[in-house]
């Protein structure tokens, strides 16, 4: 028969922290408590072991009220003796609750915050997975587990950091009548208002726009990108461009089959350049460079010497076919080389190419 003078449990029936490897320890509260004062050695072992074996119990928290069990959680086996000598100091402040179990208020506490730490997740990965993948989730249990916890944890320490972060829905209003049992005012729900350099966190809602920095003030400020643009129909290498083209050792001829090679580049490989004029620059600063350093030749398009050359278009082939004729390169993964059996160039290249210089 239950006792109905001993007080409720201090944590929910089906508290589960097993899985928590680590419990929290207040340092300043332990070393200033009457616990820490009164106790030996022996009976200081005893009681923190207690502490730490009771977090990986069923409710989190707390400890079989049999002596035997008590002795083996303590550490001391069988040896009854030795654990009644420590057992009054090593079990101050816990108390036996309704369901025939020990507690202690400030383990009580830590067990309290964590569990709320674990069901706030559990309802934040239930909803993304709904949202995400339509994944059916009924919070409705959830939020009374996390009602009863938020009621259990402020009747044991209203000023509780984790009831500030407890996550309620946008939408609930405390009051009086609220179901958690907690008067209206207490630091539980969603934070609105942050102070200046706290911890916590929360939605921070401006009253004002921030000010921006005075100019020569050390503020920073991001230089705006010019948007890109695809291909321009009808662009095409006019007397500016040519010119400097002209300026870097490609005259007539050679200049447009440099930019006949840039443009196809472009368009092959998808290209977008906020200046395509300063691109093209670009491309004839590097053919000059490419020139300098090999002694004549074009530079090569990228990515067709990496790609399978049974999938290489025809204006590639003709691209890899230059390279082959100005520079006497040809790289294996394009298959034989021409004239070889089994070479994959298209056969009218073969036959306007010429071989290597």
């Amino acid at each position: 028969m239950v006792d109905d003078t001993r007080p409720e449990p201090l944590v929910p029936a089906n508290a589960d922290l097993r899985d928590f490897a680590f419990m929290p320890i207040d340092v300043t509260r332990l070393f200033a408590s009457e616990f820490h004062a009164m106790a030996s050695d022996a009976e200081w072992r005893a009681g923190f072991t207690l502490w730490l074996k009771s977090w990986q119990q069923v409710p989190a928290g707390s400890l079989a009220s049999d002596d035997v069990a008590l002795a083996r959680i303590a550490e001391f086996g069988r040896d009854m003796k030795q654990w009644h000598k420590v057992k009054a100091v090593a079990l101050h402040g816990w108390e036996e609750c309704s369901d025939g179990r020990l507690y202690h208020h400030v383990v009580a506490e830590k067990v309290l915050e964590a569990w709320l730490s674990r069901l706030q997740q559990r309802r934040k990965s239930g909803s993304g997975n709904q949202k995400r993948w339509g994944a059916a989730f009924d919070p409705q249990q959830l939020e009374a587990e996390i009602d009863t916890a938020s009621r259990l944890l402020f009747a044991i320490n209203p000023t509780s950091k984790a009831l500030q972060k407890t996550a309620r829905r946008d939408s609930r209003k405390e009051s009086p009548g609220d179901p958690t049992g907690i008067p209206t005012g207490t630091p539980t729900g969603n934070p609105k208002r942050i102070p200046e350099l706290s911890q916590e966190t929360g939605t921070v809602e401006r009253e004002e726009p921030p000010i921006a920095p005075p100019s020569g003030s050390n503020g920073k400020s991001r230089r705006r990108k010019s948007p890109k643009t695809p291909w321009p129909e009808g662009f095409a290498l006019d007397a500016d461009l040519r010119a400097y083209f002209a300026s870097h050792g490609m005259p007539g001829a050679v200049a447009d089959a440099e930019f006949s090679k840039f443009e196809q580049h472009a368009k092959a490989n998808g290209k977008t350049f906020s200046d395509w004029r300063a691109a093209a620059r670009n491309w004839a600063l590097n053919a000059e460079s490419f020139r300098r350093e090999r002694g004549g030749g074009v530079p090569t398009v990228p990515k067709a010497e990496k790609r399978d050359p049974r999938t290489l278009s025809t204006d590639e082939w003709r691209n890899l076919m230059d390279v082959y004729r100005n520079e006497n390169r040809w790289f294996p993964v394009w298959g034989p080389e021409p004239g070889k059996p089994g070479c994959l160039v298209p056969a009218e290249l073969l036959q306007t190419q010429e071989g290597p210089r």
